[in-house]
């Protein structure tokens, strides 16, 4: 059995943004990116690797803190092969 791999996380984005009382306008301009980017990151759509970076340094976390937790024993095509 092999690991789930890592996917951005756009609730763990949002919630993120949330803890700290900021506003779409402020994570997007720490960020340096566009208040729509962001409400599209925090929707359904993966940012480059570039700005997930940028993110998180805005957020003042890891990179690792964007991203799905690591799922332990999920069955891939992979483990069967």
């Amino acid at each position: 059995m092999g690991t789930e791999p890592r996917r951005f996380d756009h609730q763990r984005l949002k919630q993120l943004r949330l803890e700290r009382g900021w506003s779409l306008t402020r994570l997007a301009a720490r960020a340096g990116v566009t208040e729509a980017a962001v409400r599209k990151w925090e929707a359904d759509t993966t940012p480059r690797y570039d700005l997930g970076v940028a993110l998180a340094g805005a957020l003042g976390v890891e990179c690792d803190a964007l991203l799905t937790p690591a799922q332990a024993g999920v069955d891939t095509l992979a483990d069967r092969l």
